[in-house]
C-alpha cells in the first residue's frame, strides 16, 4: 500500500466520498424517472433513503468499538458500497429490489462521514491536523461532481448516471486503500471518562427544544429540493447539464459562508442567524414557485448559501458552546432529526403534492418554515446551559 500522512489520507477520503455523493443526491431521481418510475414513488423512495443514512450512521459507529478500526471499516463501507450500485443497475426493471437495495446502498453508504468526521477527530487530538481544509475539498469535490454529472447524463443520457457512480465508487475505494501514518491511536482506558448527560435531560430544556424544533422546519424545507429539483427543472426546459451547474453553484455558495462566516459573523446572535435564515428560506422556496428561466434559478440557487450553510454554522457553533457532556447528543440530536428525519417526513409531504402540481410542492416548503418564526421568540434571550 501506498503511504501518506493522515491529512492526505483524508483529503482522499472527502473528495471519494463526496464526488460520488454529488452525482447521486441530485441525479438519482432523474436516473429512476427515466425507467418511468412515478414521481411519488421517487419521492418514497429518496424520502426514506434519508431515514436510512441515518440508521446506517448510527448502526456502524456502534460496530466501532475503536479509533484503530475505523479506517478498516471505511474500506469495507467503500467496496460494499460499490457493490450495491452494481446490484442496483441490475435490478432496475424490478422495482420491490431495486428500491431494497437503494435503501441498504444508503444505510451502508451515509454511515462514511460521521465515521470520517470521527476518524478527523481522533487524529486531531493526536496531532497537528487541519480539518476544515481537508473537509473543503470534499465540498470542491461535490461541486466538480455537479457539473461532471450533468455533463455525463447531457452526453449519453439519464441512464448513464449509474455507471458514472460506479465509476466514482471504484475510485474512493481505491483512495481508502492509502495506508496512513501514524494510524489512529485507541483511547488511554486509564483516563477519565466524563459522564454524559441523558436525552431526556437535554430535551427537558425548553431553549434547546425549540432550537430543535426551528433547524428541523428549515432544514426539512429542503425535502422538494433534494428529491425533485431536477425532474422540475427537466419540465421547464433546464436540461441535466445545467441542472448540475446549478448544483454546484449552490454548493460554491456553501462554501464561501462556511469560510467567511466565522470572522463575519461571530457578533451575531443566534436568534438573528436564525431569523434572517427563517425569512430567506420562505424567500428561497417562494422563488423556486415562481422562476421558470435559467438566470432567476440561478440567483437563487445562492441563497443555499444562508438557508443551509448559515443555519448549519450557527448550529454548530452553538453546540460547541454547550458543555462537554452535552456535545454528542446534541450533534446527535441535530444529524439524526433535523437533517434526515424532518427532511425525510418533508418529502414524503413534498411528493403527495408535487403529483398534483410541482409548484406547490416548493409553495409547500414555504409554508413549513413559517412555525419557525413563532418558535424563534424562545431563542430571543440566550439562557446559559450549566
Amino acid at each position: 500500500m501506498f503511504r501518506t500522512s493522515p491529512f492526505v489520507w483524508l483529503i482522499c477520503s472527502f473528495i471519494g466520498y463526496f464526488a460520488a455523493y454529488g452525482v447521486v443526491l441530485p441525479f438519482l431521481p432523474v436516473w429512476l424517472k427515466s425507467y418511468h418510475y412515478s414521481e411519488e414513488t421517487i419521492g418514497i423512495v429518496v424520502a426514506f433513503s434519508f431515514l436510512f443514512r441515518f440508521a446506517g450512521s448510527m448502526l456502524f459507529s456502534q460496530w466501532v468499538k475503536q479509533p484503530s478500526a475505523l479506517i478498516s471499516m471505511l474500506r469495507l463501507i467503500a467496496w460494499f458500497s460499490l457493490g450495491l450500485v452494481l446490484a442496483i443497475a441490475a435490478s432496475s426493471e424490478i422495482a420491490w429490489l431495486l428500491i431494497a437495495l437503494i435503501w441498504l446502498f444508503n444505510a451502508v453508504f451515509g454511515a462514511g462521514i460521521p465515521l470520517t468526521d470521527a476518524l478527523a477527530g481522533n487524529w486531531q487530538r493526536q496531532l497537528t491536523l487541519d480539518y476544515g481544509k481537508a473537509r473543503l475539498t470534499g465540498s470542491l469535490a461535490f461541486i466538480g461532481a455537479n457539473l461532471l454529472g450533468g455533463y455525463v447524463l447531457g452526453l449519453f443520457g439519464d441512464r448513464s448516471m449509474i455507471w458514472l457512480v460506479t465509476a466514482l465508487l471504484l475510485a474512493y475505494g481505491v483512495l481508502q486503500m492509502l495506508s496512513p501514518n501514524p494510524y489512529p491511536q485507541n483511547p488511554d482506558h486509564s483516563q477519565k471518562v466524563q459522564a454524559n448527560v441523558s436525552y431526556k435531560t437535554i430535551l427537558a430544556n425548553k431553549q434547546i427544544l425549540a432550537l430543535l424544533a426551528v433547524l428541523a422546519l428549515l432544514q426539512g424545507s429542503h425535502a422538494a429540493y433534494y428529491a425533485y429539483a431536477v425532474l422540475y427543472w427537466a419540465e421547464l426546459g433546464i436540461g441535466v447539464e445545467l441542472s448540475g451547474w446549478l448544483w454546484g453553484v449552490s454548493v460554491a455558495a456553501e462554501v464561501l459562508v462556511f469560510f467567511f462566516a466565522g470572522r463575519l459573523l461571530k457578533n451575531c446572535s443566534l436568534y438573528s442567524l436564525l431569523l434572517v435564515t427563517s425569512v430567506v428560506a420562505v424567500l428561497r422556496w417562494i422563488g423556486m414557485g415562481w422562476a421558470e428561466h435559467f438566470i432567476p434559478f440561478l440567483l437563487l440557487q445562492t441563497l443555499h448559501g444562508i438557508t443551509f450553510a448559515l443555519c448549519h454554522f450557527v448550529t454548530i457553533r452553538y453546540i460547541t458552546g454547550c458543555p462537554s457532556s452535552y456535545i454528542a447528543k446534541l450533534q446527535a440530536l441535530y444529524n439524526g432529526v433535523c437533517s434526515c428525519l424532518s427532511v425525510a417526513l418533508f418529502m414524503l409531504f413534498a411528493g403527495v403534492v408535487y403529483r398534483y402540481n410541482p409548484v406547490w410542492a416548493f409553495y409547500l416548503m414555504a409554508i413549513l418554515v413559517l412555525p419557525s418564526f413563532v418558535l424563534l421568540q424562545k431563542l430571543r434571550k440566550q439562557q446559559p446551559i450549566e
